[in-house]
């Protein structure tokens, strides 16, 4: 009886988190989703397994009915995000931008290991984000003998903020606001004749009902301020973030809706976990985005681990 009573609650919170995502816990139960469709296909076999049970065998149909349809919504809602296109494994050739990124966890001290990588995976332009003063007093100066142009963008009142070193120089677009309201880096660079608009952004972790309308209201303030933008056909636009936000999200159809003439990459591969939680590292999620323009063109996008991190790094391959 037990069995039938845990099922029938597993089975009513799945359906309520698919048909009303847009409350807060369903918001965080939906940021799993790949979790969820392999849940119900192990409840939809164990069904199988229990049916001649004591008790189960009455509701055997009914669940087997009930899990398949979970199944169903679940895996329809996954395969609609990823496209399966890859990208075109060039052999490398440099003549555009690459852009390193990453989220480098503003708890860690790995200083001499983030150098270490940054050096490794060569880039013109080099983009994190949880930057802290601890991070710019030890890698501010060794960073700026290779990238001489560099501009910080500080977001929060823990000391942590948006930064940018490039080879190239760069002009600053980041709009002033207050030190204590949030605030995303947006900067341009000219290379090889082309103005290239890029927006680094970091929007807060739903970790509370109050963080989470936090970053549905920062979302919101970027996408009015993206449609004020005005752009020409030559120019080139990025916009990478951790937007703490999954691609099944209620509110992530507002964000594609809402960036006009720009199509997200990550759209390309065919499964993508970009964060994983350091006690529970299996627990992971798609939160990192990356959007260009339909002009521009991305040769490569390669997924590497961070030092420390509970992020992975975003190598980005002649942005054209």
């Amino acid at each position: 009886m037990f069995l039938i009573i845990f099922l029938w609650i597993v089975v009513l919170c799945l359906l309520f988190v698919f048909f009303f995502p847009q409350f807060y816990f369903c918001e965080l139960v939906i940021s799993f989703l790949p979790y969820i469709c392999a849940i119900s296909l192990i409840l939809f076999i164990l069904s199988f397994v229990f049916r001649k049970k004591k008790y189960f065998a009455r509701v055997f149909p009914l669940f087997i009915l009930l899990f398949g349809l979970v199944f169903f919504l679940y895996s329809r809602k996954y395969w609609a995000f990823y496209t399966w296109e890859w990208f075109w494994w060039y052999s490398w050739n440099k003549e555009w931008l690459d852009i390193l990124y990453s989220n480098i966890l503003y708890k860690s001290k790995n200083y001499d290991e983030l150098n270490k990588w940054i050096e490794e995976n060569e880039s013109d332009m080099v983009l994190m984000v949880e930057f802290t003063d601890d991070f710019n007093q030890n890698l501010w100066d060794v960073l700026n003998e290779k990238y001489p142009y560099s501009s910080r963008v500080e977001y929060s009142d823990k000391y942590y903020g948006n930064v940018v070193f490039s080879k190239y120089p760069i002009k600053n677009l980041t709009e002033e606001m207050e030190r204590w309201k949030w605030r995303y880096s947006y900067f341009s660079v000219n290379y090889n004749g082309v103005v290239y608009y890029i927006y680094l952004v970091h929007t807060a972790a739903p970790v509370s009902l109050k963080h989470f309308r936090m970053r549905n209201n920062q979302i919101q303030e970027l996408i009015w301020d993206f449609a004020g933008k005005t752009y020409w056909e030559n120019d080139r636009i990025l916009v990478i973030w951790d937007f703490n936000l999954s691609p099944w999200s209620y509110y992530y159809a507002d964000l594609e809706s809402g960036l006009i003439w720009m199509k997200n990459l990550t759209k390309k591969f065919s499964r993508l976990f970009t964060r994983s939680f350091h006690w529970l590292w299996i627990i992971s999620s798609h939160i990192d985005q990356i959007f260009i323009n339909d002009n521009a063109e991305i040769w490569t996008i390669t997924q590497v681990k961070t030092p420390w991190s509970d992020h992975k790094w975003f190598i980005i391959r002649n942005f054209r």
